[in-house]
């Protein structure tokens, strides 16, 4: 490798890491006052709050971005890169780790940026595997065509995304990561290499060097060991049954009460890469800093799979109030939170809830004792402002700190945590109907909602449900479905569901859990609704006919023809309507214990067809083919081919071997020749057929009713025309 190559090589000097939000001052805050404009202000009686905001004063450092190495550094990265390729291969393509989409500062850089994110996680992950990773090709340039901005960018994005790498912030930084070269001969390829303990320093001023918890491999196994046992003890006792909003009040109060804040490392002399600074030194040294606190907060959330991010800003003067805190993400929306602020250092109230899902407007105005915080990292450089800027706007106000205060309490019966009142309600399709009136399950399961009681809506803000008790020992107590938000409950007895709907109502209640963590019972009546049935018509064809049912619930849902038995009256041949009868017998999951429902199948006659229509003058003559009907025909004759009561007369021909109408029009219809349309249709004088099996069908059994076949299709009459 030659010297020229190794010039390019870029630097991330973590110098910029000593200036940023790690530097906060001490702040002596104004008492707690009360905001009456707030709909959700805090509700502390406290008569003042001495608070705290960051680490040191940055008046005395200068800020500057990172650069390339100079000559004077090339050797050293001549030797490196030789230790490292004697040591192990390097990795390349799909041995690389790589952001994902949960990683949010990872989804906003650029395609070079993530790859150089990438490089550094990977290495990050084992850093004392000796191994580099490849991170770009180019196929005519020595230099990787990224800027120093690309780096640090790509490396504060990594830190902030993953907190577990918490001792990258504690490296000298310097000689931490590093790219070179190699010439292949037909191309260059970029590869990152780290070495987590230089000691050859950027800087040679030991304000810069670390605090280092470990300075070897088996020290850096035992902090990683030491950590996660910290994150696993602390998430221990946080109950994940609850929603992600509970889960993260409940972490933000556990956070407040087991660390104190670490004041020693707020002064202009404290080291910048104090543990305080870190997630380690709040969950392990349970002594952090405001970006301590922020980066506990957020691993943890990642922990329970609620997304969170840090925010970096300021409070009050920004020439001397570096300040980090957090955005939580909650039922897709996103909400501010300060722990640092939030806590009171105290054993006997450790926490406060000021700061606890709030909005960007609220946390950015001056109110009670928040003299405003204000998302913005422009003082500290360029990296600083492009993260500022990358995050979302917290615009809800449904998790506020008023509405998370009911967590944990017992509301009123059928209330739920907005003061609603709400039900159960049958669900039937993608539809809530009332349960006093639930469609019939095959299965003899009933789903149940929580529903406003008002329009029958679901309460969007239900979180869980537990079957408490029915008041029929037909019915099983209630289970939840998480994936389907619905209650279930089955009858006990398939065979004794008419007992259910004998005895009347059956009471069902459930204790069901608000998102907020608030809890009330809900109770509701639960009676099945009767089924229908409905026979078809059909046209007589001179054969036995059977009957098409269709057998309904009370909503208008199907039910199958496996669930019933059906029987015809017989001799179903002639026009006429016969008694078909639908008995569930003993699976009466669709009807009580062996009702019988009735269905009447009409049989019609075969509907004509006008041959012949002609007027001649004011006399009209029709013939028609010849009816399978007894009984007699019906004409009609209108001026109006949709055949209006006004516009039209009806004559009645008896006897199916009349084919012929003669007929001179009336001196009331239209003078001259007029426009005629005429239709025809058959009928029969026929009866009822009851089923003996059935005694309400027999009372119609032989009754006389007349059947009409369908109207023939429309002629206009012959030698007719418009007036």
């Amino acid at each position: 490798m030659n010297k020229s190559t190794r010039n390019t090589a870029h630097r991330v000097r973590r110098r910029v890491l000593a200036v940023a939000l790690v530097l906060c001052t001490a702040f002596v805050m104004m008492p707690l006052l009360g905001d009456s404009s707030d709909s959700y202000a805090a509700t502390s009686t406290k008569s003042s709050v001495s608070k705290k905001i960051g680490g040191a004063s940055i008046s005395s450092n200068t800020m500057t971005n990172p650069d390339k190495v100079t000559s004077s550094q090339s050797n050293i990265l001549a030797r490196r890169a030789a230790k490292l390729t004697s040591r192990k291969a390097l990795l390349t393509g799909s041995e690389l780790s790589t952001g994902s989409s949960d990683d949010y500062r990872y989804s906003k850089l650029t395609s070079a940026q993530k790859r150089i994110y990438n490089a550094m996680l990977t290495l990050a992950e084992d850093p004392y595997s000796g191994s580099g990773a490849y991170y770009a090709t180019s196929t005519n340039s020595r230099d990787d065509g990224t800027t120093d901005n690309d780096w640090s960018l790509a490396y504060f994005s990594l830190i902030y995304d993953h907190a577990e790498l918490y001792w990258l912030w504690m490296d000298d930084g310097q000689d931490a990561f590093a790219y070179d070269t190699r010439d292949t001969g037909s191309s260059f390829q970029y590869y990152m290499y780290l070495e987590p303990n230089s000691t050859d320093g950027y800087y040679d001023d030991a304000t810069y060097q670390p605090v280092r918890i470990f300075t070897d491999e088996s020290g850096w196994k035992s902090s990683e060991a030491t950590f996660e046992a910290a994150v696993n003890s602390f998430l221990a006792d946080i109950d994940m049954n609850h929603s992600d909003a509970v889960i993260a009040m409940e972490i933000h109060d556990k956070l407040c009460s087991s660390v104190t804040y670490n004041w020693d490392a707020t002064e202009d002399t404290a080291d910048y890469f104090d543990a305080a600074h870190t997630a380690y030194g709040a969950l392990v040294g349970k002594s952090p800093v405001c970006d301590g606190y922020s980066l506990a907060y957020e691993y943890l959330l990642k922990k329970c799979g609620i997304d969170a991010n840090t925010v970096l800003g300021y409070v009050g003067d920004p020439d001397e109030d570096g300040h980090a805190w957090n955005l939580v993400k909650l039922d897709g929306s996103w909400y501010e939170v300060d722990c640092t602020w939030d806590d009171n250092d105290t054993s006997s109230d450790p926490y406060m809830h000021d700061f606890l899902f709030i909005t960007t407007s609220k946390i950015s105005s001056p109110y009670g004792r928040n003299p405003g915080h204000t998302r913005d990292g422009s003082y500290f450089g360029y990296v600083y402002e492009e993260l500022s800027s990358q995050l979302p706007t917290a615009t809800a106000t449904h998790f506020n700190p008023d509405y998370m205060a009911a967590s944990g309490t017992t509301l009123a019966d059928n209330t739920d945590s907005t003061g609603a009142k709400v039900t159960l309600a049958a669900v039937s399709g993608k539809s809530l109907v009332s349960s006093t009136a639930a469609p019939y399950a095959s299965s003899g399961t009933w789903n149940l909602s929580v529903a406003r009681a008002s329009g029958l809506t679901e309460d969007v803000y239900v979180y869980s449900a537990t079957g408490t008790a029915v008041s029929s020992s037909l019915l099983s107590a209630p289970t939840w479905n998480a994936s389907a938000g619905t209650l279930s409950t089955t009858v006990s007895d398939k065979d004794s569901l008419s007992s259910l709907n004998a005895s009347g109502n059956s009471t069902v209640s459930a204790k069901v859990e608000y998102d907020n963590g608030s809890y009330s019972t809900v109770s509701s009546d639960l009676s099945v609704a009767a089924a229908s049935a409905k026979a078809s018509t059909v046209t007589y064809n001179g054969k036995a006919r059977g009957a098409s049912l269709k057998v309904t619930d009370a909503l208008g849902n199907t039910i199958p023809s496996t669930a019933y038995t059906a029987v015809l009256a017989s001799n179903a041949v002639k026009p006429g309507i016969y008694a078909s009868a639908v008995t569930f017998g003993t699976n009466p999951l669709y009807s009580e214990n062996d009702q019988t429902l009735t269905a009447w199948m009409k049989i019609r006659p075969k509907t004509p067809s006008v041959s012949t229509a002609s007027l001649s003058g004011r006399k009209l003559t029709v013939r028609w083919s010849k009816s399978t009907a007894k009984s007699g025909v019906q004409v009609q004759i209108s001026t109006k081919k949709s055949f209006t009561s006004s516009s039209t007369k009806t004559y009645t021909v008896k006897g199916s071997s009349a084919v012929k109408l003669l007929k001179t029009l009336s001196s009331t219809t239209k003078s001259g020749r007029t426009l005629k349309y005429v239709r025809v249709r058959a009928y029969s004088n026929a009866a009822y057929h009851g089923l003996a099996s059935v005694s309400a069908t027999m009372a119609k059994d032989g009754s006389s009713v007349k059947i009409y076949s369908k109207w023939s299709k429309v002629k206009t009459a012959a030698g007719a025309k418009a007036a």
